[in-house]
């Protein structure tokens, strides 16, 4: 499966997503990352802001799977999710989500560089580039990447994996 892109998801929240985060950032320290000289947080839906909260509840309904189609005996799906802060120079190399059946990117925030996301798909290389408000759901098992951003806003994602 290539990636799908829904635009305009739960904008309503992205401004306060943003300051949620990087306020998170400036009182913890990066948990461990393939991000290059970025930082990423710890478990993000796990966490009392509201906005951050009700987007994952967002993110929970669309990324359900119908009980008619769950094989029998399986439990609900679980979401986990993290935010990952780009600065200048820093990256993101190629790598799958493993045991993953669904993975998702939000974007909070673009920056001020264009540095899209890049997929690696059956077709060629797919560039999805940040828009606050998208959002990027594909399979976990599909190669993808962020290159080295050059801005000087912060570049805010928030990624998450669906695992049934």
């Amino acid at each position: 499966m290539g990636p799908i892109v829904g635009d305009g998801f739960r904008l309503d929240l992205v401004d306060e997503i943003r300051d949620a985060i990087l306020a998170r950032e400036a009182r913890t320290r990066s948990a461990p990352t393939l991000n290059r000289g970025g930082w990423r947080s710890g478990e993000i839906f796990a966490l009392a802001d509201r906005p951050i909260r009700e987007l994952a509840g967002s993110l929970r309904a669309v990324t359900e799977i119908d009980e008619a189609l769950r094989p029998a005996g399986s439990a609900r799906p679980g979401m986990l999710g993290w935010a990952m802060i780009n600065r200048r120079g820093s990256h993101h190399p190629r790598h799958i989500h493993q045991g993953a059946s669904l993975t998702g990117v939000y974007y909070v925030d673009a920056g001020d560089a264009e540095t899209p996301t890049i997929f690696e798909t059956t077709a060629g290389e797919v560039s999805i580039t940040p828009v606050p408000g998208r959002i990027v759901l594909f399979s976990g098992d599909l190669w993808h990447r962020v290159p080295v951003y050059a801005g000087d806003a912060p570049r805010i994602t928030i990624a998450f994996d669906v695992r049934r």
